[in-house]
């Protein structure tokens, strides 16, 4: 017994066990959330790729189309129909992909990131200005395919920025090759 009339050994093991309970909740809580950040980046990474197998699939549809029917698009001798036609052609390959496109766009953006995984948040939020500017381009070439595929250096700018985000947040994750970054 002290002078207080208190008996300090019970306090001590109380002290300790609290002392313990607090790391053991601590370590626990750390490790909850790294299962979860890991999870909201699979789960945006899962979704990044399909949304750019989409794209890559798209560009290379019209690039092909395009391809195929450039003696109609760019010779002065074309009759009016068979140009019209050939821009008719781009037109319905370019609206055929814009649903699949803002489909995958939502997907992304439906990937969750909690308000403390500022990395994640922001590789979404690029790669979803990413999604968003390859649909607009595919919605102008729908609207106005004599215009051809206009805004590339915007579609450049987003796709460098949205693999500089996914490369903050994922690091050395082997997806991001199969993004070609």
């Amino acid at each position: 017994m002290d002078e207080l009339g208190c008996d300090p050994a019970p306090v001590s093991r109380r002290g300790r066990v609290v002392v313990v309970l607090v790391v053991l909740l601590l370590v626990a809580g750390v490790t909850a959330d790294r299962w979860q950040r890991d999870r909201e980046l699979d789960d945006l990474l899962d979704a990044v790729v399909a949304a750019e197998q989409l794209v890559r699939a798209s560009q290379a549809s019209l690039a092909s189309l395009a391809s195929y029917q450039s003696a109609l698009l760019v010779r002065a001798d074309v009759p009016p129909e068979a140009r019209d036609s050939a821009y008719a052609n781009l037109a319905r390959d370019a609206a055929r992909w814009s649903p699949q496109l803002e489909a995958a766009r939502q997907d992304v953006a439906r990937s969750g990131a909690l308000p403390w995984h500022p990395d994640i948040r922001a590789a979404r939020e690029a790669y979803v200005r990413r999604a968003d500017t390859w649909v607009g381009v595919l919605t102008t070439l729908a609207e106005r395919p004599d215009q051809g595929l206009s805004g590339q250096t915007e579609v450049t700018r987003t796709r460098e920025a949205a693999q500089q985000a996914l490369h903050a947040a994922a690091g050395g994750d082997e997806r991001l090759a199969e993004l070609g970054s």
